[in-house]
């Protein structure tokens, strides 16, 4: 779901790192036991799908809070 911003606009915090094109996105497939090892943002989306291809996959829809929001 989009909730905001303009995909490839080069202003989100994925485009503050230091090896990516600036106003770029470079969507890849890669394998899960690479996703501990990549710049993916948010990290904790990247911990929470590591996690549930070893553990199983939630029932339910899970909303990763920005960071701005309480949790």
């Amino acid at each position: 779901e989009t909730v905001g911003g303009t995909f490839g606009s080069g202003t989100g915090e994925e485009m503050l790192h230091p090896r990516l094109e600036r106003g770029t996105y470079h969507p890849t497939w890669l394998a899960v036991d690479e996703l501990l090892t990549q710049p993916i943002l948010p990290r904790e989306m990247a911990v929470l799908v590591s996690g549930w291809v070893r553990a199983g996959w939630p029932e339910e829809p899970v909303t990763i809070p920005e960071k701005n929001e309480s949790k």
